[in-house]
């Protein structure tokens, strides 16, 4: 008898206090999956501390939204303390913007740089600054919502005015794969930078040959106009189409395999088939997992009859079980049952048995094509550069 009444004296004081947490751990799971269900493009790192009634909800996260819903629990729970910082860092000031100051920016999975290499961005891009290291390393989200540490010396960091003047100024889009920029408008002069196609730079006039153009920290360069276009003019004439899509492609050729590249420098399969696209007019987002969700889905069930040059197709592993379907692989569909895709380098590979270039491994892995070209804009996942850029 004095058990079971010890029991549900013990039942009484502590299964109110888990239930409690296991409550306020649920609020905070549907607002993860509410507000940041990828960690890649949202930032929410939250933890909950403490014991009985004195339960504390701390950590960091980017959404003004999810930061006041997550300041409301209070109000449902008794002795809950929220101190959550909404980034970006108030030491940062009104500097929270910046465009990308280097040919190509690294990011990495930490401030530091033995860390992974994420992604990288291209000359031009603007980013959004959340955090700042104190090495100077700074936390960034891309406009594909990517999010990753940089260098800052990449970044030539604005407040939002300085911003909305950059973005405003009359640019070029570099077209040669790889080149230089120049101190003078000849080529015999010491270069400023290596410059690699999709950079942008402000033009600030033209000698001769050369455009002159400004980096978003204010250094001055000279660019041969055989080997650039005015962004206007460019965004005007560029139409993607198959054979657009496949010519571009093929340019990369033997470029090797980097993880987290998206440039001559060195591509993954998903930055290869970003890259390949963005220099046809469209964004695509970061990962083949990303890229999955978006166009017009094709059949492939029958075979590939179906399949356009220039439509995605994904690799990886057919949903087994509790498991589900994972993509870890993205390439471009070229016809006549081959594709072009990175993976050790940028090469093109066959469906077909009978040729020379059959992958087999990549055929048994096949999971699904979408379609990109002729497919409506939406609003995240697919981008016309042209609507970027007009705004």
């Amino acid at each position: 008898m004095k058990f079971i009444l010890l029991f549900l004296l013990i039942s009484i004081l502590v299964f109110p206090q888990l239930n409690n947490l296991q409550s306020i751990e649920n609020e905070i799971s549907s607002l993860k999956l509410k507000y940041a269900p990828d960690r890649r493009t949202a930032i929410f790192d939250i933890e909950i501390s403490g014991s009985e009634n004195n339960y504390l909800i701390s950590g960091e996260l980017s959404d003004t939204l999810c930061y006041n819903d997550l300041k409301d629990l209070k109000t449902k729970f008794q002795g809950l303390t929220v101190d959550v910082t909404l980034l970006p860092e108030k030491h940062l000031g009104n500097k929270i913007y910046g465009v990308v100051n280097l040919s190509v920016g690294n990011m990495r999975g930490k401030p530091e740089h033995p860390a992974e290499l994420v992604t990288q961005n291209l000359l031009g891009t603007p980013v959004k600054i959340f955090k700042k290291s104190k090495d100077n390393w700074l936390y960034i989200q891309t406009p594909d919502k990517y999010l990753g540490w940089i260098d800052n010396s990449a970044i030539a960091q604005m407040n939002f005015e300085e911003l909305q003047k950059w973005s405003k100024n009359e640019k070029i889009m570099v077209t040669a794969i790889f080149s230089f920029s120049r101190s003078e408008a000849n080529q015999e002069s010491l270069p400023v930078s290596d410059i690699v196609a999709g950079n942008i730079l402000d033009l600030t006039g033209e000698s001769g040959d050369y455009y002159s153009v400004k980096y978003p920290d204010g250094r001055k360069a000279f660019v041969l106009k055989s080997e650039a276009s005015k962004l206007s003019a460019w965004l005007e004439k560029t139409d993607a189409t198959e054979e657009s899509i496949l010519a571009t492609a093929k340019l990369f050729v033997g470029v090797p395999y980097l993880w987290g590249g998206t440039s001559i420098k060195g591509f993954d399969c998903s930055g290869f088939t970003k890259t390949v696209y963005f220099l046809n007019g469209i964004q695509l987002e970061r990962d083949a997992s990303q890229q999955v969700r978006h166009g017009k889905k094709i059949d492939i069930s029958k075979g590939f009859s179906e399949l356009r040059a220039g439509d995605l197709l994904f690799f990886g592993f057919k949903a087994s079980g509790s498991k589900p379907e994972r993509v870890t692989h993205v390439g471009i569909y070229t016809g006549n049952l081959e594709f072009i895709h990175s993976a050790g380098m940028v090469y093109i590979d066959s469906f077909d048995s009978t040729k020379p270039n059959f992958n087999g491994y990549r055929l048994n892995m096949l999971l699904s094509a979408r379609r990109v070209l002729g497919f409506d804009p939406d609003n995240q996942g697919i981008k016309l550069l042209k609507g970027i850029f007009e705004k």
